[in-house]
């Protein structure tokens, strides 16, 4: 819901990160979340969905990282 930087506090995750800055919103696509890794060009599709019923989907979040929800259209 809140969009820009968020401090990095210690060990955190996809999902955890997105809680941090409100969650979600009601349009947003939550099966193609981007993580881009410091340094890639590249980003990671996480399925925060899939993520929320196993955790070994819900990848850890370094400093440096970047995260992107985009919007699903109807």
């Amino acid at each position: 819901r809140s969009r820009g930087r968020q401090p990095y506090i210690g060990e955190t995750s996809v999902l955890k990160a997105i809680q941090s800055c409100g969650d979600f919103t009601p349009f947003a696509r939550k099966t193609k979340v981007e993580l881009t890794r410091s340094g890639a060009t590249k980003p990671i599709i996480v399925n925060c969905e899939k993520a929320r019923e196993d955790p070994k989907y819900d990848l850890p979040v370094y400093p440096g990282d970047r995260i992107h929800v985009p919007q699903r259209l109807f």
